[in-house]
């Protein structure tokens, strides 16, 4: 039997689809993927345009209040990216500790090339040289990930037609807007996922597979982006091997059905903040306070500054071993891992073991482990997926890594600049 060929048709972030294409690749069987059409950001309004909904939506008490908060943390974000360029200078840390350009659309075109897809990069999926590019490729299933609404002479080129992930329950959420804002308003505790055959009407077509991801009583909307990303690709890597083998039959969708159509930013920001209000943060819990690990920066600077650049010119920095205890939330580590990227290279036990070996370390770096197996925890899975999960395990004992400079840490991961 020959292989499914599969086109994937999409507008999502290319570092993310990069990374779900591999996944693919390495979990299914009797799969190729025979192309991607990806279709470019869509350019902004003019600049008429833009104001006259401006001075339109003005006259909205909500808009005004938007706009404020937009400045408000233009603001805080100039302070906050002025604070990284303090503690680049303190840890002797380069821009990018990773020593990767983050280039998406090189990742994208070199995962494709590895694995034997055409990419083809437009600007209108719609366009003639677009859908001549997909019929070219004589797929058997297109698979929608991440785009507008697309048009039957699109979704319907295929042999077998396409599917969609919807990162919603299906019929009750049908639509768009960000991934769990409706279920936190409606108090549900899960979110629903399902791989569905593209209709003409919206999200309307019969369900391939489904699962669900639990909410948490500390999730955001951030992290659980983050969960129902991972979890949509699992689901659909499922979905693509059983329909592969012809184990799969399509089921019609059952429920009442309701349809949520995109918000307007200033109303979405209201939404937010009701969700804030109601909902419990996430903290950490300090051994020290603040204006002690203060004081304690502050007295240090000079020898830690001195310190750090000596390492670096010397290429002798320290592997610093930071590990999470299993009862970490996973809002607490996903935030330490966003803030963690942008001043340390971040690497596996195993990595830092060759790293140790050969020497020559000229960058601040950590070496994270965990209780149990990321491949084996949903949520460490989840929260690492930037990282590449898979390089990541269990602490075992013993290893070489040191354990100085961790009141820095701690100062770093307990609310200094974090964001």
């Amino acid at each position: 039997m020959s292989s499914l060929r599969v086109v994937l048709l999409s507008g999502a972030d290319e570092a993310k689809l990069a990374r779900l294409l591999r996944h693919i690749h390495e979990q299914t069987y009797d799969i190729t993927i025979c192309g991607v059409l990806y279709e470019l950001p869509r350019s902004p309004k003019p600049i008429k345009r833009r104001v006259a909904t401006i001075a339109k939506n003005l006259r909205d008490p909500d808009y005004q209040h938007y706009v404020v908060e937009r400045f408000v943390h233009a603001v805080r974000d100039r302070v906050v990216r002025a604070g990284h360029q303090v503690l680049r200078l303190v840890h002797a840390s380069p821009r990018r500790p990773e020593r990767v350009e983050h280039d998406g659309y090189a990742e994208l075109s070199r995962i494709c090339e590895s694995i034997g897809a055409v990419l083809h990069i437009t600007g209108d999926v719609h366009s003639p040289v677009a859908t001549g590019f997909v019929r070219g490729l004589r797929a058997d299933l297109g698979v929608v990930w991440g785009t507008r609404l697309l048009k039957r002479e699109l979704f319907d080129i295929p042999r077998f037609g396409s599917v969609n992930i919807h990162r919603k329950k299906l019929p009750e959420y049908r639509g768009s807007g960000p991934t769990g804002l409706w279920e936190l308003l409606d108090g549900q505790r899960e979110i629903g996922i399902a791989v569905h055959r593209v209709d003409p009407a919206l999200d309307a077509g019969p369900i391939f597979e489904s699962a669900v991801v639990p909410i948490e009583p500390s999730d955001t909307l951030a992290t659980l982006d983050r969960k129902v990303h991972v979890a949509g690709n699992d689901v659909l890597v499922r979905f693509l091997n059983k329909f592969a083998s012809g184990e799969l039959r399509a089921k019609p969708q059952q429920g009442t059905a309701r349809e949520f159509r995109k918000m307007r930013p200033h109303h979405l920001r209201r939404r937010l903040r009701q969700l804030s209000a109601e909902r419990r943060n996430c903290t950490s819990t300090r051994t020290h306070s603040i204006a002690t690990l203060l004081l304690r920066t502050l007295f240090f600077a000079p020898y830690v500054v001195t310190r750090n650049w000596m390492r670096r010119v010397r290429r002798t920095f320290p592997i610093v071993r930071l590990h999470y205890a299993t009862g970490v939330t996973f809002e607490l580590l996903v935030q330490h891992l966003d803030f963690l990227k942008k001043h340390y290279r971040i690497v596996s036990l195993d990595e830092a073991e060759v790293l140790h070996k050969y020497g020559g370390i000229a960058t601040p770096t950590i070496a994270l482990t965990f209780d149990d197996e990321p491949a084996e925890n949903f949520n460490l899975r989840a929260a690492l997926d930037e990282l590449d999960a898979g390089r990541f395990r269990a602490a075992r004992d013993g290893g070489v890594v040191a354990a100085d400079d961790l009141w820095e840490l701690e100062l770093i991961l307990q609310g200094c600049l974090r964001g």
